[in-house]
């Protein structure tokens, strides 16, 4: 990998729909929810044979940064770009561009994301930066063939081939399409021009620089004031919470699409860790202490308490210190509301 070619990691969002493992304490980048190491880890495994250790960079909140460093024990204080608040995607990305060199080309990955094979997963890598290199106006985003008719996900519809990399095909975006009800994720799923947006991108820094002044103004000027030497929490408070997608990537038309050809998953509900974890006979997923009779397709997860249970079905059940969760299976968004919502009247959730 080239030396002005740089990783960063967002270290996003508390995943509510997994409460009560992931809070704003400990959010969800930093929990083992498909294996044995944090998703965060895993992120970091995947693109340490490409990206040495000084050209990666998490942009994460002060109060997570701890959390970080013990997983990171390698790692220094210029690995790390604090985002006094969460501001979604726009704000995190513009400022991770003010630590980069004028000529850098960013990789920006999620610091959540399930990806099985490192080795696919990093050969797309490769063909995304040579691609920027080689057309640097272009924005580059990672497509993944859909395999199930996700209402979940943001979708991408592809359009001409623009290049092959080392086998990897590269399209032009023709649009983007928001979460889509169940019966347009199905037709979604049959046409060969539709992908889920993964969320992972491949720039050029002068270029994401250049459209966030164009396409959002007030928050580029707020960043410029950073750059400048203003105060970074006193300038973020005022920002906008904008994704990338919305404010600068629907806006452009010189957005393309790698065709991804690696598994990939956004574990982001308990239902989600049924794709990448193994249930028993009955079809549980169970983590922790656990006694059960005639019990099916539940999941049911202990941090240390035992938890028995008799004839139900399609459950969620969650123990994690005082803090319990019964839910439906197909609960999540309400599980969101919920937290959201006691969050507001506070009584226990931490």
């Amino acid at each position: 990998m080239k030396d002005n070619i740089y990783c960063v990691i967002m270290v996003g969002g508390p995943g509510e729909r997994l409460w009560p493992v992931s809070t704003k304490k400990r959010p969800k980048p930093f929990l083992p929810l498909a294996g044995k190491l944090p998703l965060i880890q895993e992120v970091a495994e995947r693109i340490m044979p490409i990206f040495p250790k000084e050209r990666i960079l998490f942009v994460l909140q002060e109060e997570h940064k701890r959390l970080a460093e013990e997983l990171f024990p390698d790692l220094n204080e210029g690995n790390y770009i604090i985002e006094p608040e969460p501001k979604d995607t726009a704000a995190a990305i513009g400022l991770a561009s003010l630590y980069l060199p004028s000529d850098a080309t960013m990789v920006v990955l999620s610091g959540d994301h399930y990806i099985p094979n490192g080795d696919t997963f990093r050969k797309a890598v490769s063909a995304g930066t040579r691609f920027i290199e080689e057309n640097p106006k272009m924005l580059l985003l990672f497509g993944i063939k859909p395999i199930r008719p996700e209402t979940g996900y943001g979708y991408i519809e592809a359009d001409n081939l623009l290049a092959t990399i080392n086998e990897i095909k590269i399209r032009r975006v023709k649009r983007f399409v928001e979460k889509p009800d169940k019966e347009r994720a199905a037709l979604y799923l049959a046409d060969q021009n539709y992908y889920w947006n993964s969320g992972m991108f491949i720039w050029k820094k002068e270029r994401i620089q250049r459209l966030l002044a164009d396409f959002m103004p007030k928050l580029w000027a707020g960043l410029c004031q950073i750059r400048d030497g203003k105060e970074k929490d006193e300038v973020f408070k005022g920002l906008n919470k904008v994704s990338i997608d919305y404010g600068v990537l629907e806006n452009s038309d010189s957005v393309a699409m790698i065709e991804a050809d690696f598994s990939w998953d956004d574990l982001g509900t308990w239902e989600s860790l049924l794709r990448v974890r193994k249930t028993d006979e009955k079809g549980n997923l169970i983590i922790g202490k656990h006694k059960v009779s005639k019990t099916s397709e539940c999941i049911i997860y202990s941090e240390d308490s035992q938890i028995i249970t008799v004839g139900v079905s399609d459950l969620v059940i969650v123990q994690v210190g005082n803090n319990v969760l019964v839910a439906g299976k197909n609960r999540s968004d309400e599980i969101k509301q919920m937290v959201r919502m006691v969050e507001l009247n506070p009584s226990g959730l931490s």
